[in-house]
């Protein structure tokens, strides 16, 4: 539309060229025209006209631009999922009366050369936990993990992107996501790392949303925990309006 907007007033500007172009080649030798003509009369009339019509239709034109601005912005709204988090580190989140993970648990998350098959690594149960208190679902299409020094954390460690083609958390409902968690540990007594996590999910209308979580990792004495400290609030990142 404003493409089309800009050309018209392209053309408005090059209206006055036409007159002198005429006026040059003296049209009414051509063209049997009273030699009383009057080309500056005649173009202000119509320039006055044509930008009169002009203002009016931009007038209405972004009247209803702002209109379908606001009632898109209603709608998202109307559906907008607001999310709440906290970190349980619980090991009976994971097993199962058989002794097997339970739930949905991703792959695991290694830092460094740590592996679950390394007897000195050591392990974390992480446990995120997502309630919508929202106005609608949202579909969460990816997590991603950020450990970073403890005394900088704007230093990275390690970065893992976790991407779902479709997980849903409902409104109203909770939705766990777990993840095996292991680090180097060998002749290490006091270990911390900070950890930045990155929620990305879509409404309803497939607007995108991320939110930053601060949280820690930690070992202590032989005792490992996690922590949440806080989070964001939420970013639009994508509006699809």
């Amino acid at each position: 539309m404003r493409k089309y907007v800009f050309i018209f007033f392209i053309g408005i500007l090059l209206i006055p060229l036409l007159f002198v172009v005429l006026d040059i080649v003296n049209i009414t030798n051509h063209i049997s025209l009273t030699r009383e003509y009057d080309w500056l009369g005649f173009y202000g009339g119509f320039l006055g006209s044509t930008l009169g019509g002009i203002a009016t239709f931009l007038g209405v034109y972004l009247t209803l631009q702002h209109q379908k601005k606001v009632e898109d912005e209603k709608n998202r709204l109307s559906v907008i999922p607001i999310l709440e988090y906290k970190i349980s580190y619980n090991k009976t989140d994971f097993d199962n009366s058989n002794g097997q993970l339970a739930g949905e648990v991703w792959s695991h998350i290694n830092i460094g050369e740590a592996t679950y098959e390394d007897k000195d690594s050591l392990e974390w149960y992480f446990n995120l936990i997502i309630s919508n208190i929202g106005l609608g679902h949202a579909q969460i299409t990816g997590i991603n993990f950020k450990f970073v020094a403890s005394e900088d954390h704007n230093v990275v460690i390690q970065e893992q992107q976790i991407g779902f083609s479709y997980i849903l958390v409902k409104k109203e409902h909770d939705k766990s996501f777990k993840a095996m968690i292991y680090a180097p540990g060998k002749d290490v007594n006091e270990l911390t790392y900070g950890l930045k996590i990155i929620v990305q999910y879509q409404d309803l209308f497939g607007n995108e949303y991320e939110q930053l979580i601060h949280a820690a990792i930690a070992s202590s004495n032989g005792i490992n925990f996690a922590d949440l400290s806080y989070y964001e609030n939420f970013k639009l990142i994508n509006n699809k309006f």
